[in-house]
């Protein structure tokens, strides 16, 4: 795979648009240069569309673990102690809470259910360490860096449902959460801020930052997924039902923040020809890929538009809610396969 400068991710909205194949002009930029300000139709006068209705979760992810990289890894499938986890986490954590009504009516019922779980924890805690021990391998690490994870989350959860009952709530809580599920899974997530993308549209450059995102650490800083983090439900226009859902569910601006944050990394993409992100609507997460080819991108940064045969599809899921418990299960399975990969890059093979 090669992998050049560093591209970047930020946030967008959408601002005037001009008609897709007219000449770019040295004296107006056609393009935002702040990645917060792009909408689906910059993505469309690139070649960039999202699909028309979701793809399931599972094909996304086979895609992804079929990669001939990812098979010569030997990184396809998740070991036997994770799979363990995955299903204690599952068992474990069988409340839910739905963030979007932010009534508080709930929260001493979530309050209960974290107590619950956790003395089911320690019931069953001498059991669960004896199953994984039979598995073998580095179980000892895991099963108590997972412990100490699990218990994080649900004491940062209890900050978070507590302040609604006394405050205003902060506008970085749901990120908070993010992250704090993510280290269940084994991911380690770095803060969009720590540095700026920036991709060259001809004469536009077009610079920001996502809300996370999760690198290797081997050799080469490569993405495995970036995080377009939402703060507000507002996001979704009307009902975002799994039944119902497609990409016309969520606001123009937010997809295209999220279309350009995809671009502007896909030439650290781990996952390489895709891209792969997540774009987090409150609790709600939406597992997207981009794939696009070279000679697409070409254009792209050297024209400033593209031609009529180039175009690029962004593939995603339906919402899936980490605090609903009838979701929970598969993001977990996704989640820890992420984390699987991200800590075991060193052994990805290009060629």
């Amino acid at each position: 795979m090669a992998n050049g400068a560093h591209n970047n991710l930020t946030d967008s909205d959408s601002g005037s648009t001009s008609s897709s194949y007219t000449h770019f002009s040295k004296y107006v930029k056609r393009f935002p240069n702040k990645s917060s300000q792009w909408s689906v139709e910059h993505l469309a006068e690139l070649g960039i569309v999202y699909d028309e209705v979701p793809t399931d979760l599972g094909k996304m992810l086979t895609d992804l673990k079929t990669l001939k990289s990812v098979v010569r890894s030997g990184l396809s499938d998740l070991p036997k102690v994770s799979h363990s986890l995955v299903q204690y986490t599952n068992d474990l954590w069988d409340f839910s809470y739905v963030f979007y009504k932010e009534t508080g009516e709930d929260i001493g019922d979530v309050m209960d259910g974290i107590e619950k779980s956790t003395e089911k924890f320690r019931e069953k805690e001498n059991v669960m360490e004896e199953d994984v021990k039979t598995v073998g391998g580095d179980w000892k690490r895991l099963f108590f860096g997972w412990q100490i994870s699990l218990f994080e989350f649900w004491r940062q959860l209890s900050m978070v449902l507590a302040r609604l009952t006394w405050g205003t709530p902060g506008k970085g809580r749901f990120t908070h959460l993010l992250t704090a599920f993510s280290r269940v899974c084994f991911l380690s997530p770095e803060l969009g801020g720590a540095f700026a993308e920036r991709l060259i549209i001809r004469d536009t450059v077009v610079r920001g930052s996502p809300a996370v995102r999760f690198n290797t650490f081997e050799d080469k800083c490569l993405t495995v997924f970036t995080v377009t983090q939402v703060k507000s439900y507002d996001a979704f226009r009307g009902s975002h039902s799994a039944d119902t859902f497609t990409y016309k569910s969520i606001e123009k601006k937010v997809l295209g923040r999220h279309g350009i944050h995809l671009l502007m990394e896909r030439e650290e993409s781990l996952f390489f020809p895709y891209v792969v992100g997540v774009l987090c609507i409150g609790t709600h997460v939406i597992l997207t890929t981009l794939r696009i080819e070279q000679d697409h991108v070409d254009q792209i940064e050297e024209e400033g538009r593209v031609d009529k045969t180039c175009r690029a599809s962004i593939s995603y899921t339906r919402p899936f809610d980490f605090m609903d418990a009838s979701d929970r299960l598969q993001l977990l399975e996704c989640f820890f396969w992420f984390g699987y990969v991200q800590s075991n890059a060193y052994q990805f093979k290009w060629k």
